[in-house]
């Protein structure tokens, strides 16, 4: 173990080269160009699919979901078809930082999704994503909050941008990113000089952020372009980028020779569509599900619900619905009829979240209505995935998913059986998630493929660009190599790499490796990698959320506002 070694490592949420370099061939981006021609760089393979939540705690961890039990922001709890959102308490296995923590190393982690309720570091800690906001509980200490808000001011933890985008207020939404982004680097700067850390870590989100609402304004060739708001916001991407750029500078220009920098990402980024698909139409129109229909004279019993979520989405107070949740006859009826509109569940074999191109089998004894029987389980399930090879879009006739896995496929581990029964992944992302708006359109006209007009969407504008697994890794500093490109790195390998970097030893148990290809012959030949026997995990996933009922409602909004949810 050494003491004289400390490492940086930068998030950019959603960071992709597909931007970077194109800005930088074009004589812009100048320390992300230093960086590149100093440094080591590459993809960065996300998890699939590349979903934030189970991205982050892969990279902290070194494990994938099935080990660390994050899936994604929420998962569907045994014997209900109800969602229980994620948090700290949910993921299984030490982060990196702690396991550094506990060597006696300090750390500092800022903003990264995920880590609310925050962890008793050695040393300190601001919740990201997932936090009620920035409050005194999502800080580590705790008297750190108060401090940070009388020596550096305040701190924006989140915007409401669909709310601006919904009201054409793009000029306001891109400067009130740019000020977020300006207060978290203040944070991240007081706390560089003013605590002592060995690890930091620290995420810039907006990148994810302006890249969701804003991909259409820039790209002519995007099918929601528009020319006349292009000119007020084909900029914003870049802005966020360009001042990115010059924090990159000036952190290192502020370092010291035994420090090395990492920037990485979580996922990338591709333009989507103005196209929806809708997993559920297509597995009632392929005989796996069976909507509710009053109309043909099928009982409805959840009116009362229906009209509670239809008409109160828009008119009743987050307060009231948090009350009206709490009733236990209205609970479950409020969320599962929002998200799995009239499925008939006596007479369907499977379901799709309508925000995922996920399908879970209606399987008997898991889930409370389910009807089939394990022993027809993989039949099932392999047929699904066989039709949904051959799902095209009837306007191109291309095929919609480019890969379709079983779950064991891409998780393992005890928590596998979080995941969806069956995962797909679409060709550059290109059709939109079912929003509120969408589906209920969709479910009018019974189609599995609906294209959008501009003015349909702009009722409840969907993000029009979406994640890629194809993130982002740069390598820069005194222990890595220059001007190298490197292949196969995975975000799981991150965790494993910090430890080696600082003289630690590895937990067996971690699916990441080494990133030996970004560190130079000499560091490799004098520091032997050390490696600790960890027994497989035992201990089940907390049951407990870590959120209070308002927390909760609270995050389920910033996924909202993110188009996650």
């Amino acid at each position: 173990m050494s003491k004289d070694r400390r490492v940086i490592i930068i998030g950019l949420d959603g960071a992709t080269f597909d931007l970077i370099i194109p800005w930088i061939e074009e004589g812009k981006l100048k320390t992300f160009k230093r960086l590149l021609q100093e440094g080591s760089y590459g993809i960065l393979k996300s998890v699939l699919p590349p979903y934030s939540a189970s991205a982050w705690s892969s990279f902290m961890t070194g494990k994938n979901p099935g080990k660390h039990g994050v899936v994604d922001f929420h998962y569907v709890g045994e014997g209900s078809y109800e969602l229980s959102f994620v948090s700290s308490r949910t993921r299984v296995g030490a982060s990196f930082w702690q396991i550094a923590g506990e060597h006696g190393y300090k750390v500092g982690v800022i903003n990264v999704p995920i880590t609310y309720p925050p962890d008793r570091v050695n040393g300190f800690m601001i919740s990201g994503l997932g936090a009620p906001g920035f409050v005194e509980k999502a800080v580590h200490p705790p008297e750190l909050y108060n401090e940070l808000r009388q020596e550096v001011g305040e701190y924006i933890f989140k915007i409401p941008i669909r709310d601006y985008i919904r009201r054409n207020r793009l000029i306001d939404c891109k400067d009130l990113l740019i000020k977020q982004l300006k207060a978290r680097y203040q944070y991240i700067q007081y706390l560089m000089k003013n605590k002592p850390w060995d690890i930091l870590v620290a995420v810039f989100s907006e990148t994810d952020h302006v890249q969701h609402y804003f991909w259409k304004y820039m790209d002519s060739s995007h099918p929601l372009y528009d020319p006349k708001d292009a000119k007020k916001a084909k900029n914003a991407i870049y802005d966020i980028y360009s001042l990115l750029d010059s924090y990159l500078s000036e952190i290192m220009k502020e370092m010291k020779d035994d420090t090395n920098l990492l920037i990485m990402s979580d996922h990338g980024a591709k333009p989507n569509s103005n196209k929806g698909v809708y997993l559920n139409n297509w597995l009632h129109q392929e005989g796996f599900l069976k909507f509710l229909d009053s109309h043909n004279g099928e009982r409805d019993d959840f009116t009362l619900s229906k009209r509670l979520v239809l008409l109160g989405k828009r008119y009743i107070p987050s307060s009231l619905k948090l009350r009206l949740k709490s009733i236990p006859f209205l609970k479950s009826r409020i969320e599962n009829i929002s998200r799995y509109q009239n499925i008939n569940w006596a007479e369907s074999v499977a379901y799709a979240d309508p925000h995922r191109d996920t399908v879970r089998i209606n399987l008997k004894g898991r889930e409370p209505a389910g009807i089939v029987y394990s022993s027809e389980y993989n039949k099932i399930r392999e047929e699904i995935v066989q039709r949904l090879k051959q799902l095209r879009d009837p306007e191109t006739n291309e095929i919609i998913f480019s890969e379709i896995f079983q779950r064991e496929e891409i998780f393992w581990g005890p928590y596998t059986n979080r995941a969806p029964d069956i995962v797909c992944l679409q060709t550059g992302r290109k059709y939109l998630y079912s929003v509120s708006y969408f589906a209920n359109s969709a479910y009018r006209h019974k189609k599995p493929i609906k294209a959008y007009s501009l003015g349909e969407l702009s009722h409840d504008p969907s993000p029009n660009a979406a994640h890629s697994p194809e993130g982002i890794i740069i390598a820069w500093g005194e222990n890595f190599k220059n001007g190298n490109k490197i292949n196969g790195a995975k975000i799981s390998d991150i965790a494993p790499t910090v430890l080696y970097l600082m003289g630690l030893p590895i937990p067996s148990d971690m699916d990441g490796k080494v990133l030996r290809d970004i560190l130079k012959d000499s560091f490799l030949q004098e520091n032997k990698m050390n490696f600790t026997e960890v027994k497989p995990q035992d201990t089940p996933v907390k049951g407990e959320s870590g959120y209070t009922k308002g927390e909760e409602e609270e995050f389920k909004n910033a996924l909202k506002d993110l188009g996650y949810f």
